[in-house]
Formats: C-alpha cells, sequence, structure tokens
C-alpha cells in the first residue's frame, strides 16, 4: 500500500471561503509551497554545464531488463532486453541509453532542464523500482568586479557583475575580514565597514565560480593627527640631544683653558731607524738612547694621502747608513753630508751624486728628519719603499724613454719615442737628441733649433735618414733609416725648461744595439718558377725555408699569405711565441684540417691545403718576421722579410644535366618514363649522386619540392614501392613511376653532384647542378553521372517539415574506387534582380564525415536540420520545423571521389542539380484578449475578480502565458513607474508571483486556467493601495524545434479600473461603469489627511554626541482613535549634499511595534523609538563623520475600517533635513599630544642617563700633561 508523505503543511486562513474557493487555492499553490513524493522512491539532483555530455545512472541493483525514461512525463527512450526504442526523435534530444540503462545526454542546453523519472521492471513484468532525477543546465558565472572607494576612514566596496541574463541563478558573496555578506541572483552587492583588508568577492553557481580579491587600506585623518604628534616630539628630543652636546664640550674647553699651554724651552727631534733610537738637541747631535718626551709618527701611507711637510734646507737633512760589522751590530753613524744642494734636483738624484749607496741587504731604511721651527711636535718617517718617498716629495717634469738596450739589425728602420709629463708651460714641448759612442755626446737633431745638428749629422739629417716624427705635442719619435753599426751606443733626449720653478729630470738616455743581419728566407725554385694548375677539389702543398743566426735570443714569425686581388691576406700562421693562429675566413677550415702548416727538417715549413676550392687560387708567399725579448719582458719585431712561393689556380668542374624528354602527357594508371643524362669534364676517381624531385610550380630553387628518389655516390637507391630509379649507363639514370595519377601532374627535376675522393679517406663534393623542370600533365578518368533533387515533403505553415531528395542517375564507367558525397546550398530568392550569393548548409567529405556551414551549425547541432544517406545514390536534407527565413531554392552538389594508390582520397568530378523551391503563403497572426469583470458589486475587504478570455488566428496549436498587471496611480511611492507585475501563468501552467510584496497577502492573489483560452484572477481582501488600472498580457506560444515553444504573438486586454474614495467611516457600494468599482465612506464624515515632517533641535553636532531626529505625523480631517489607525515608519539617509545617491535604509518599526535596523559598518549605533501617537524619534549614538546626510522619514498609515479590516494608506515621504557632523578639534589633539610629549620626555631623560654615564665612565680619557718648568725672572742688570 503506497502511503503519502507531505512536507509542509497549510494552514486554513482566518477568512471564509466556499468550497469550490478553497480547493481552486489549494491546487494554485501545491508547485510551490507542498511537495508530495512516493514514499521508496529516490530523488537525485544534477547540475552540468551547457554543451557538456550529462550522464543520468540507475542506481537500483542488479541488471536492467526494462527501462524506460521520462522528461516531464513525456517518455523518451527506453530499454526492453537490451533493444532500445527512442519515443522521440535521436537527433533532438540528443540522447540515447546505455545497456545498464543509464541515459546519456551529449551537449546539454538549458531545455534539456527537467524533471527526469526512470522506471524499471522485472523480467516477469513487474515494477521494480522508480527513480527521479532533477537535472539542471547551467551556464558559467560571468566574472565579478571589486571596486572600492575610501571617504575619511570608511571603506565603500562594491562587488557587481556585468551582463547577467534575466534567467541565469547564481550567488553572489562579498567576504571582509570581520564577516560576509551573501546575496542570490543579483547584479551587486555593496558594503561599507570601517575595517580595511583584504576584501573578496565570489560568483558562483553549481557548476562553476569566478572570485576577484583586493587589498583595501584607508587611513583615517586621526592618523594625520598622531603622525605630527610623533614627528613633533622627536623633534624635540633632537634639539635636547644637540644641547646636552654642546654643553659637554664646552665644559671641556673650559676645563683646557684653565691648564695653559705646555713649556717650550726645548726643541728635540726622535729618530727611530732599524729598530735603534736616536734623539737630537739644539746642538743637532744624534746620541743612542731613549727619548721620554712623547713622539708624533708619521707612517708611509700618510705621507702619501696628506700634503707633505715644508721642503727642509739642505743643512738639516740627515742620512744614515747601516752597517753589518760584527762590531758595530747595533751601532749608527750618522754622517753628515756636506754639499750644495740645489733646488732643481730632486732627493733622488742627489743621493746618486752622493757617495753613499744603501744596498737591498743592509739597508733597513731611510729616515729623514725635518726640523721646523714653526711648530714644536717631532716627526718621525720611516719609509719601507724608497718610490713612494721620491712621488710624495719629488715633484717636477718627468722625461721618460724605452728602457734598453734597444736591440736592433743593420740596415732597418728605428723608432725610438721620447715623451715629457708634469711639465709647466705651453703644451707643446720641444725636444733635444744627442748620441754618445763613449763619454761625448754629439747632437743629432732638435724641434726648435735648426742650427742644433752638428756637422757630422747634417747630411744624413738633410737626406731625412734621420728626422724627428712627433706623435704628439709631449712626444716624439727619433726615426733612423738604415741604421749601421756606426750607430750603436747611447741616445739621449732633452727637454728645454719652460717651468716656472726649475725641478725634475729634463733628459733621459737609452741604450741601443745594432746586430748584423742573419735572417735567411727562401722558397722552392720549381714551384716558384711556373704556375701551380690544380683541379677544383684536388690537394696540394706548398714548402718554405727560414733560418737565422743572430748572436741575441730571437724568435721566428713564420706566416703563410695569399694574394687573390690586390692586397695579402693571412692564411696560416706560426706565432713567435709557439702558436697555431688561422687568418679571418680560414678559422672553419683550419678546424677542419684542410689547411695545415707543417714544420720540417732544415728549418722548413710546409704549407697542406685540402679540398681546394676557386677562392684558393692566387699567388702565395712566406713572410718571416724576427722577435726579440726586451728588458721589460715585451716582445719586439726588429724584422721581417717575405718570399714569393708559387702562383696557384683552381678550375671549376663542368657538369651538365638534362633530362631527355621535355613535357610528358601521360593518362591515369599508365606509367611514367624520364631519363637524366649527366655529362663532366671531370677526369680520375669521382662518384655522380643523383636525386629526383618533384614540384607543383616550375621554381628550380626546389624550396617547395617533394624528394622523390635518390641514388648516393656508393648506387644505393632510397626505397619506395611505387618508383624506382636505374643506373642505365655511367652517364644516365632512369626514373619509372607505375600506375600515376592526377596528383602526379607538376615539374620534375633531376639533380646530380660529382664527389671526389681526399687523402684522408673522405669525400668531397666538388660541383652540384640542377636540371631544367620537365612539365608532367596526368589526364584523369572522369565518371559519368547525372544528379536529380526533388522534395518529399513541402511545408503549408511555419513550423512544418521540410524533405528533400538528391539522387544520383545515370552512372556509367564507374569502378569500385569510386565515392560519392553530397554538398547542400541554399539561395535566397529576392525579387528584384540582385545577385545573391550561394550559402552552404553542410558538405561531407570523402570519409563522409558532416561539416556544418556557418548557416546552419546551431541548428544541425540542436537536431533542427537532419542529414543522412538513405542509399548508395541518394542523400536526405529534412528541416524538423521550417521557419519564413528557410523560404527559398535549394540545391544539391554531387562531388566524386576517386582512390589513390597512396589510399587517399581525391575529388575528381562535381555536378550540380537543379535548385527547388521553398515556399508557402504567410498569413499575420492574430491574438485577441477580452478582460471582463465578474463580480460587479461587493463589500470592502471581499475578493475582486476578473476574466480574460482570448482568441487566436493563423497559429498553429497555440498555447497561451497570462501575465496580470496593475497600473497605480502616480502618488504610490511603491511603485514610481505605475505599472506593476502581479502574477504571471506560462505555457505550461507553471504559475509565478512576479512583483507582489505584499508579505501579509502572500495567499491573497490566484491566477487560475479555466479553459484552454480562459483564464480567471482573483484577488482577496482588496484594499485602498490596490486601486488602479488592471489588465491581461497575453502572449501565444507555438511549438519550436526540439520541444520548445516559439514566441509568436502579444496581446493586451482591456483595462479593468479599482478605485476607492474615502468620505465617510461605514464603507458602501456604488453603482458604476463595469470596468469601475467604486468604496465609499458616509458623506457626513470627512476622509483624514496625513502629512509627515521631520525636525531635530541640533542638526549640526560634534563627532561623539547624539542626533536626535523627530518624524511627526499630523492628521486633518476626520478624526480617528488611536487604537484604529498606525503607523510604518522607516528611516532613510542619502550620503551627499544634492541628494544625487541611492537612499540607504537606517531602521523601521511595523505597526505591530518591531523594530528592525539595517547592517552597519561603522562604531555609531542607532535606536528608534515611538515617544507618542504621532512622534517617531530616531537616535544616533555616538556619531561619526560618515553619519552625515540628508535624513528622511516614510510613513505608511494602516487605518482599521468598520468590519475590522486594517487599511493601508499610500505611503508618505518627507521633507529631508540634512545632518552635519563636526569633528572637535581639542579632543581629537588631547590624547595624541599626551602620548607625544610623555614619550619625548622619556626618551629625554633616558637620552641624559645615558649621556652622562658614557661621559662619566666609558669615554674618560687620561691626558698626561706635559709637566713645566718654573723659574724666576732674572734681572736686566745680572744679564
Amino acid at each position: 500500500m503506497m502511503t503519502l508523505e507531505k512536507r509542509r503543511y497549510l494552514t486554513r486562513p482566518s477568512f471564509n471561503f466556499k468550497e469550490e474557493e478553497w480547493l481552486t487555492l489549494k491546487l494554485h499553490f501545491k508547485p510551490f509551497t507542498t511537495w508530495w513524493a512516493v514514499t521508496g522512491s529516490v530523488i537525485n539532483w544534477i547540475y552540468k554545464t551547457a554543451n557538456e555530455t550529462a550522464l543520468l545512472n540507475i542506481a537500483a541493483p542488479g541488471d536492467i531488463y526494462h527501462a524506460i525514461w521520462q522528461r516531464d512525463g513525456q517518455r523518451l527512450v527506453q530499454i526492453k532486453n537490451k533493444d532500445v526504442k527512442h519515443y522521440v526523435n535521436k537527433d533532438q534530444c540528443r540522447c540515447k541509453i546505455l545497456q545498464n540503462g543509464t541515459l546519456q545526454i551529449h551537449h546539454v542546453v538549458k531545455g534539456d532542464s527537467g524533471n527526469y523519472t526512470v522506471t524499471v521492471y522485472q523480467h516477469d513484468g513487474k515494477w521494480k523500482a522508480e527513480e527521479k532525477t532533477r537535472f539542471f543546465v547551467q551556464e558559467p558565472v560571468p566574472q565579478p568586479i571589486l571596486s572600492a572607494e575610501c571617504m575619511n576612514k570608511t571603506v565603500y566596496v562594491k562587488c557587481e557583475v556585468e551582463h547577467k541574463a534575466k534567467d541565469e541563478e547564481f550567488t553572489i558573496e562579498l567576504t571582509q575580514p570581520s564577516g560576509r555578506k551573501i546575496q542570490k541572483n543579483a547584479a551587486m552587492l555593496e558594503l561599507q565597514t570601517r575595517h580595511s583588508g583584504t576584501f573578496r568577492c565570489a560568483v558562483k553557481n553549481q557548476v562553476s565560480e569566478k572570485m576577484v580579491e583586493k587589498a583595501i587600506k584607508c587611513s583615517g585623518k586621526l592618523d594625520l593627527y598622531l603622525i605630527l604628534s610623533i614627528a613633533g616630539g622627536a623633534l624635540f628630543f633632537v634639539i635636547f640631544v644637540i644641547w646636552l652636546i654642546y654643553c659637554i664640550k664646552r665644559r671641556k674647553a673650559k676645563r683646557r683653558e684653565g691648564d695653559g699651554p705646555p713649556a717650550q724651552d726645548e726643541e728635540t727631534v726622535s729618530l727611530d731607524f732599524a729598530g735603534k733610537h736616536l734623539t737630537h738637541n739644539k746642538s743637532w747631535g744624534f746620541s743612542k738612547g731613549t727619548v721620554d718626551p712623547p713622539v708624533k709618527s708619521v707612517n708611509t701611507k700618510a705621507l702619501v694621502q696628506s700634503p707633505p711637510p715644508p721642503i727642509p734646507s739642505p743643512k738639516s737633512l740627515w742620512f744614515l747608513r747601516g752597517t753589518e760589522s760584527s762590531e758595530q751590530e747595533n751601532a749608527f753613524v750618522p754622517e753628515k753630508m756636506e754639499h750644495e744642494m740645489h733646488s732643481s734636483m730632486c732627493w733622488r738624484e742627489q743621493l746618486e751624486k752622493t757617495s753613499y749607496r744603501s744596498s737591498s741587504r743592509n739597508a733597513k731604511g731611510i729616515a729623514c728628519y725635518i726640523r721646523s721651527r714653526l711648530s714644536t711636535a717631532v716627526y718621525r718617517f720611516e719609509l719601507a719603499n724608497y718610490d713612494v718617498f721620491i712621488q710624495t716629495f719629488c715633484r717636477g717634469r718627468i722625461v721618460r724613454v724605452p728602457e734598453g738596450p734597444l736591440i736592433r739589425v743593420v740596415g732597418t728602420e728605428v723608432a725610438i719615442p721620447c715623451s715629457v709629463s708634469d711639465y709647466d708651460g705651453p703644451s707643446e714641448q720641444n725636444f733635444d737628441w744627442e748620441f754618445s759612442r763613449e763619454t761625448d755626446f754629439v747632437r743629432i737633431v732638435s724641434t726648435w733649433d735648426s742650427t742644433f745638428t752638428s756637422e757630422e749629422y747634417q747630411k744624413r739629417v738633410g737626406r731625412g735618414d734621420i728626422k724627428l716624427r712627433r706623435s704628439s705635442n709631449d712626444a716624439v719619435e727619433l726615426v733612423i733609416r738604415n741604421i749601421q753599426p756606426a750607430d750603436q751606443g747611447r741616445y739621449k733626449c732633452s727637454t728645454p725648461s719652460t717651468d716656472a720653478t726649475v725641478q725634475g729630470n729634463y733628459d733621459a738616455e737609452v741604450q741601443v744595439k745594432v746586430i748584423s743581419d742573419s735572417l735567411f728566407v727562401s722558397g722552392s725554385k720549381g714551384r716558384s718558377s711556373t704556375p701551380l694548375r690544380l683541379s677544383e677539389g684536388d690537394s696540394f702543398r706548398l714548402r718554405c725555408s727560414a733560418v737565422t743566426t743572430s748572436p741575441e735570443h730571437t724568435h721566428l714569425h713564420v706566416t703563410w699569405q695569399i694574394k687573390s686581388g690586390s692586397a695579402w691576406q693571412d692564411i696560416l700562421s706560426l706565432t713567435h711565441e709557439g702558436k697555431f693562429q688561422p687568418g679571418a675566413g680560414y678559422e672553419e677550415r683550419y678546424r677542419n684540417g684542410d689547411i695545415r702548416l707543417d714544420t720540417g727538417a732544415n728549418d722548413t715549413y710546409w704549407l697542406s691545403v685540402s679540398q681546394a676550392s676557386s677562392a684558393d687560387g692566387g699567388a702565395y708567399r712566406c713572410l718571416v718576421s724576427e722577435w726579440v725579448r726586451g728588458t721589460d719582458g715585451s716582445w719586439q719585431r726588429i724584422q721581417e722579410k717575405s718570399v714569393e712561393i708559387a702562383s696557384v689556380s683552381i678550375q671549376r668542374t663542368a657538369l651538365d644535366v638534362v633530362i631527355s624528354t621535355s613535357n610528358v602527357s601521360v593518362t591515369e594508371r599508365d606509367s611514367l618514363d624520364l631519363t637524366c643524362n649527366i655529362t663532366t669534364d671531370r677526369s680520375g676517381i669521382f662518384q655522380a649522386e643523383v636525386m629526383w624531385y618533384f614540384s607543383a610550380s616550375p621554381d628550380d630553387t626546389l624550396s617547395d619540392a617533394q624528394l622523390l628518389l635518390s641514388m648516393d655516390r656508393d648506387s644505393v637507391v632510397s626505397d619506395s614501392p611505387l618508383i624506382s630509379l636505374s643506373h642505365v649507363d655511367r652517364n644516365s639514370y632512369r626514373l619509372l613511376v607505375r600506375d600515376v595519377d592526377v596528383e602526379d601532374s607538376g615539374y620534375y627535376f633531376c639533380e646530380a653532384a660529382i664527389w671526389v675522393p681526399l687523402h684522408n679517406g673522405s669525400w668531397h663534393k666538388v660541383v652540384e647542378r640542377t636540371s631544367a623542370p620537365v612539365s608532367v600533365v596526368v589526364t584523369a578518368l572522369e565518371p559519368d553521372y547525372d544528379v536529380f533533387l526533388n522534395a518529399s515533403k513541402t511545408p503549408k505553415f511555419s513550423d512544418d517539415p521540410t524533405e528533400l531528395n538528391c539522387r544520383i542517375t545515370n552512372v556509367q564507367d564507374t569502378e569500385a574506387n569510386l565515392r560519392f558525397t553530397v554538398s547542400w546550398y541554399y539561395r535566397q530568392r529576392l525579387p528584384s534582380d540582385d545577385v545573391v550569393t550561394d550559402e552552404l548548409l553542410a558538405t561531407m567529405d570523402a570519409d563522409w564525415t558532416l561539416l556544418p556551414g556557418d548557416r546552419s551549425r546551431e541548428r544541425i547541432q540542436n537536431g533542427e536540420i537532419i542529414f543522412s544517406k538513405r542509399s548508395v545514390d541518394t542523400f536526405s536534407l529534412r528541416i524538423q520545423w521550417t521557419s519564413e527565413s528557410d523560404r527559398g531554392d535549394y540545391f544539391c552538389v554531387i562531388s566524386a571521389w576517386s582512390r589513390h594508390r597512396n589510399n587517399s582520397w581525391v575529388k575528381s568530378k562535381d555536378v550540380t542539380s537543379a535548385p527547388v523551391n521553398i515556399f508557402w503563403a504567410t498569413q499575420d497572426y492574430t491574438l485577441t484578449v477580452e478582460a471582463v469583470k465578474l463580480k460587479p458589486f461587493f463589500v470592502a475587504g471581499h475578493t475582486f475578480e476578473m476574466t480574460c478570455k482570448v482568441s487566436s488566428k493563423n497559429i498553429k496549436t497555440p498555447r497561451y502565458s497570462v501575465l496580470i498587471t496593475a497600473e497605480k496611480p502616480l502618488t504610490d511611492q511603491s511603485n514610481p513607474n505605475g505599472t506593476t507585475r502581479i502574477i504571471s501563468l506560462n505555457q505550461d501552467s507553471v504559475v509565478r508571483l512576479e512583483d507582489w510584496t505584499d508579505q501579509t497577502r502572500v495567499d491573497g492573489v490566484v491566477l487560475e486556467k479555466v479553459q484552454e483560452n480562459e483564464f480567471r484572477y482573483r484577488m482577496y481582501q482588496t484594499q485602498i493601495s490596490d486601486a488602479g488600472l488592471y489588465r491581461c498580457v497575453v502572449t501565444a506560444w507555438s511549438p519550436g524545434g526540439g520541444g520548445m515553444w516559439r514566441e509568436a504573438v502579444n496581446g493586451l486586454s482591456n483595462p479593468i479600473q479599482i478605485d476607492f474614495q474615502t468620505s465617510g467611516h461605514a464603507w458602501s457600494v456604488s453603482p458604476v461603469i463595469e470596468t469601475k468599482l467604486w468604496f465609499v465612506y458616509s458623506p457626513e464624515c470627512p476622509s483624514p489627511v496625513f502629512n509627515v515632517s521631520v525636525h531635530s533641535d541640533s542638526p549640526t553636532i560634534y563627532q561623539g554626541e547624539v542626533a536626535d531626529l523627530l518624524c511627526i505625523v499630523t492628521m486633518e480631517g476626520m478624526a480617528l482613535e488611536p487604537d484604529d489607525v498606525s503607523f510604518d515608519v522607516s528611516w532613510f539617509a542619502v550620503r551627499s549634499f544634492a541628494l544625487d545617491r541611492e537612499p540607504i535604509l537606517l531602521a523601521s518599526l511595523d505597526r505591530r511595534g518591531i523594530v528592525t535596523q539595517s547592517r552597519r559598518n561603522g562604531s555609531s549605533d542607532i535606536s528608534l523609538e515611538r515617544i507618542s501617537p504621532l512622534e517617531f524619534r530616531l537616535r544616533v549614538h555616538g556619531c561619526e563623520d560618515h553619519d552625515f546626510g540628508n535624513h528622511y522619514c516614510v510613513v505608511t498609515p494602516w487605518v482599521r475600517s468598520a468590519t475590522g479590516v486594517w487599511q493601508r494608506e499610500p505611503d508618505i515621504k518627507a521633507k529631508p533635513i540634512f545632518l552635519s557632523v563636526k569633528m572637535d578639534v581639542l579632543n581629537a589633539f588631547k590624547y595624541p599630544l599626551l602620548i607625544g610629549i610623555g614619550l619625548a620626555t622619556v626618551i629625554g631623560l633616558l637620552s641624559c642617563l645615558i649621556g652622562y654615564c658614557s661621559s662619566r665612565w666609558c669615554c674618560k680619557k687620561e691626558v698626561q700633561e706635559t709637566r713645566r718648568e718654573r723659574r724666576r725672572l732674572m734681572s736686566m742688570e745680572m744679564d
């Protein structure tokens, strides 16, 4: 026995209805409030994204013998004993049933949503199980947009989505650090808070979710005040520390002034040298011992970085010399140098001219003692490096020449450079050169004095054998051509002084040594006399001999060069350091071993060249240079010689490649025979390589060519089943292509290459040529057939099916390797002669794969257009629901495909059918809607009824959807647009409440279907707020594709007017016209009029105070008892001066006294109370800056009639009042200033304590005061 289970219970209303009215109400609200289920059934909920594949499974255990799937009561498919039966078109529902009973739906759309039921039966036909599945198809949610705005310390966050569809369902969630806010099916969600942090906006449904995050931080005004306070405290602390340091320094200065200067009766100079300590008194005598007075030391680093002390006079300069004798090991004997120290001489030169020399073995250092009359301090210098000392104290002109000796070869050119630096005067300096063989110098040449040259050098200078070559203003070179042994000696370079004071060195000397020419270079006489002729790809060797007998230690640098034009180019070198160095462009050939430089006996150098090319032709020479290492370690080239070895000429190998035939024409399935002939002038050993190419274009570059076959130099042929390559004779190669087809038409090339062997056993390609193309045309064997198109089904109305059949007739000369496919086209027919482009509906390729066109792609996917192949020679096109846009001409194109030897299919012929016109006469849809009032008279608070009768023409099997609308007066604040959508009933008889917002009368409106074309609307407990014009908006729907309904036409009924007039306390009904109802009071009492105003004693307040706002209601006219009138009061705020923003609900108080507050993000709080029957007070506690704005109240009066029914009056909006919130500057600065001053005071005291302790104990320094000798003054008489 089957039991029923009720999920939610209905309560009977308090008012009385007839029995039939109660039954009507129960049936109407059943889909919304009651859920009935059969005990034992299973309900599954499945969500899928559009265009996915859905699987609806069966949870019943065991094998499935018989199962039937239904959607919304309509059978779809069944399986019985593994036989499948479809109740609807398979392509239309895009569904199939698997062997286990699972329902599979491909490419789901929103129309697939619904209630799916599967019933399972056993083998004996008994019921086994029934499962219900709620299937929903949803679109992916849109991308959310998160935006924020900071105002003072408040964050206004908005999360919204763009392009929200009307029937799209999702949940939008806005998460903040202190909570979250969720709303369903909303396009925007707003939030304001005083908490900064990371905000997250998420939009999700059952199949997808998208999210965006943003970190938002708002800093308020008080943060700026706190920063200024802390900055002021820090500034006070810095000033305090500066004042403390100043006081400490001033105290120390006063203490030093009280001590007085030390005695300066004695002058002492101390010297530390090599571990010995010497002192010197006023008489400048040295003694061995220890000096008690403090000594000021200066190290070498300080001498270099700091300015040097004043240069002492010659009489105050002392030098010491250490001895290594055993008797005087620890003794130092000062030697006073009695010489006249000229101001133009540096200390280093003065030391060299004296008899004192300090060797590196026994000299521990040089000490220089300077006695200054301006200072009483004693300076001690310890010099570890003599050059540092000279660079520090010796400043002046420096003349430089190369370090000698300079070794040169007889007969070569010599260039001796000379430069000067650190000089004063003009930038261009003059130079004098002198020469000395033994002692006396002979003047050679000068840059500024033409008479400077001595007599023995005048001829050579006049001939230009000796000259000066200036390289810059401060440098010249002495050039000597054809140097001789007599030129061996010392050369001195001098610079006349241009300095203000004479200091530094003004000349420098260099030694030049002249040796004899002992370098001999020669080549092969046989090869240098006649040129060497070679063929391309040959190898050759060249020989060069170079030897030197120089007494000096010299190295040779050998370079092989080639001259192909006017300049010589390096090939390969063996440097004087023993390294091989290839020339530019020969690096790769050197690494491959094609170019080598080998050394042999008797100082010979061989150049070996392999795989000679045309670039290797030219004159070859051997360039040898002699190098010697100087005293500074650098290499210097002293001479260079060259000799031409041979002249090499390279002859190119000639190669001619020709195909014996020119243009060729063959028939399909025949063989193609081509022969390639090669001719060359190459003699000796060589091998040929042949390759055949195919290209669709005659371009001989072979960029897009296809390699057919190849035969390498070893006569190995690449494998191919249908193409063969044979070597007919030494110079002929035959290409044979069997069973040719149309795709073999094109251009054929023959490419040949000549290979020659190398000395190392490898092969080298010397030449490569490509023949001229040969054009080959393959004539196809086309089949012969006709195409006939007819319409088996033509539409007479819109949404009727259309079926076209395309047949192949009169087929002749067909083969087994022939296949037919079809392409369907549509052409719109225009009344004029305009040319219309054919639109492709669908086509089939060689594998019979359907490729839809752009026009019909979506309809093919939805199953509205079906293409099929009924037989070998028949193709069909079926349009399930033909629309007016499908009218026009249709034709088909049958394509013949031939299979080639590689099993590929190639189109060989197209035949087009005659067009078939699809057309039917259309008539406009007609829809008439009439609204009729059922009860012309009724008592206040009773039921209002109206019916809507619908009639239509030219619509096939229509269904209707009805919407009841009410046009309210413009004074109604609940709907400023004037039209309200109340309730609707769709074409499937599903009722939905639209904009009906009266929660107390949720069950107060009913819309039902009385007949197929008649609908009835009821409204219970009518009130004053229900006044207006009521209409029926009807939409006619006709069946569309895929079980969907298509909107045909809309209709609007005549209005039914309800009007209420209050002129008394008792209600009565007056007869009026059919479409108007009047509710009136008795004429002896006037109707009440309500007014609302907002008042505040102090609209301007400070932060933290309480704001009081009063909403005062006044009544005029009829006086009502307090118990017969009540009010709904709502307070709103607009956070702007010009009322240009959306109002924000603050709080509301209904007529039952229940207060509802909106969610607030600030720290302030609000309260709403009724202080008198007609006064309502709103208080804002702890006001903040974001509480400013225009505030107003909206009052909804409720009046109780004589029958005890509460009637709602229109909403009344008060004139707004502006609430201004100011900041209390004193309170805002009070706590930050106190905190800043307190912190600054504590830090200052702590700094004083640390400074005092540091100066008292840590930084205390004992100062040893010099004991001053106190003597009495002697009288003048005693002196």
